[in-house]
């Protein structure tokens, strides 16, 4: 049993030794494209308009807050009248956090749809390269602690994307 064992062991390090692997540098090629760019900026409007709206929210909370706190230390309030400015307090927290997890949810749905495209322009690219130079195998670059630069198909993968 030991033979035959032995001997499955070599022919797989041999047949795994004759297969040829690259890396990429996925955060370099996709810094130089420009589509992702061109997301950045359209997630970092969606961004700012959504933020703009928490702050109006945010500062009518801070505003009701103040005139809550003026008037508990300087009228009486009854029950009624105290907890109806609590619940309102209240409600305007609500739709603050309810706005802050929508703009969180829609970020993230309109990054993976506008990422999307840009992810499989990539793989086609790196799969086009991959066939034309051998490699049974791409991985990126950081997953390795030392690669041989020879099989580093960045540049090759960037060219065939048209990038610098």
């Amino acid at each position: 049993m030991k033979p035959i064992f032995s001997a499955l062991l070599v022919f797989f390090v041999m047949g795994a030794q004759a297969q040829k692997y690259g890396f990429i540098n996925s955060a370099e090629i996709l810094e130089a494209m420009p589509e992702v760019k061109t997301a950045n900026a359209e997630l970092d409007k969606i961004s700012k308009d959504m933020q703009a709206q928490i702050k109006v929210k945010s500062d009518k909370l801070q505003e009701d807050s103040k005139k809550f706190s003026t008037k508990t230390s300087t009228a009486t309030l009854t029950q009624t009248e105290y907890s109806a400015e609590v619940a309102k307090l209240e409600a305007t927290q609500k739709e603050v956090t309810a706005l802050e997890t929508e703009m969180s949810k829609t970020l993230d749905a309109k990054q993976q749809a506008l990422m999307k495209p840009i992810y499989e322009k990539l793989n086609k690219a790196v799969k086009e390269v991959s066939i034309e130079k051998g490699a049974a195998a791409v991985f990126f670059s950081d997953v390795f602690a030392y690669a041989d630069e020879t099989v580093n198909f960045t540049a090759a993968v960037k060219a065939k994307l048209g990038l610098k």
